[in-house]
């Protein structure tokens, strides 16, 4: 029997027409997209939900959307209307917090997409069903391979990618799932035992002791002499460096003194 998953298909629809919101009007993606500054400086704190309705393309849109579709429809019954909001709106906001914790010095960070709360959503599904199928392989497995490759793109960042992100929801999505769950979730001790340690070991080693990340799982950097990482890191540098003056633009001008090209960097700047 097909799972009856009305909520899942709300906030699809949510999504879908947020994000074509924010496709036609600059102003309207700029003012609820997850905006660094905005938050420190405003407290613009609504942004940590609002932003995981706008995607950057149809594209991004679309896998979320699928991924949303995949799982939301077997959580949802599962879990109930209530404990699923819960679980998918705390997922989106835990996203949000860790790309805070190990972004909040960057000012010109700008992020948006429906990813943590669909991260949460997938490692819910690993909580309680870690037998299952996730993407053609076991769910455990693929719990562990996720969380290894997000660690990894956090600091390797390689791509335009929230991984943060990612990593906050599906950590999130975990706790919650098991806190309102405890009675099911205490059978599959051991998946949620291992993808908790994993992903708690990785945040103690970053915030405490971070070159070891650096010089041991990435490689860091040989010599004096520079390598991709450091022509990579120079290319990142100077986007952050355009947005910072895009961004100062708005706030002294306001968003209509912005050229069609800053215009465009600004919407395809980051996403999650």
């Amino acid at each position: 029997m097909e799972p009856y998953a009305p909520v899942t298909l709300l906030l699809i629809l949510l999504n879908l027409f947020i994000t074509y919101r924010g496709f036609r009007s600059v102003e309207f993606f700029s003012r609820y997209a997850f905006d660094m500054q905005r938050i420190w400086l405003y407290r613009e704190y609504d942004r940590l939900v609002s932003s995981g309705f706008l995607h950057v393309s149809w594209q991004h849109l679309f896998f979320n959307m699928l991924t949303l579709w995949f799982f939301g429809r077997f959580m949802e019954p599962f879990l109930g209307t209530l404990q699923y909001l819960l679980v998918y709106f705390g997922s989106l906001i835990g996203g949000g917090l860790l790309a805070i914790l190990f972004q909040g010095k960057r000012s010109a960070y700008l992020a948006v997409g429906a990813s943590g709360a669909v991260c949460g959503l997938v490692f819910s599904f690993i909580t309680v069903f870690p037998g299952g199928t996730v993407w053609f392989m076991p769910a455990w497995l693929y719990g562990i391979l996720f969380l290894l490759y997000t660690m990894y793109g956090i600091y390797a960042r390689a791509d335009n990618v929230g991984h943060e992100a990612h990593l906050g929801g599906a950590l999130f999505g975990l706790l919650m799932t098991v806190v309102l769950n405890f009675e099911l979730a205490r059978y599959n001790w051991v998946t949620v035992t291992v993808l908790f340690l994993i992903a708690v070991i990785f945040l103690y080693i970053s915030q405490r002791h971070p070159h070891l990340l650096v010089t041991r799982f990435l490689g860091g950097y040989a010599g004096g002499h520079r390598t991709v990482d450091d022509e990579y890191h120079e290319r990142r540098l100077k986007k952050e460096q355009n947005l910072d003056k895009i961004l100062d633009k708005i706030h002294r001008r306001g968003m209509g003194s912005l050229s069609k090209e800053e215009r465009e960097f600004l919407e395809q700047h980051g996403k999650r």
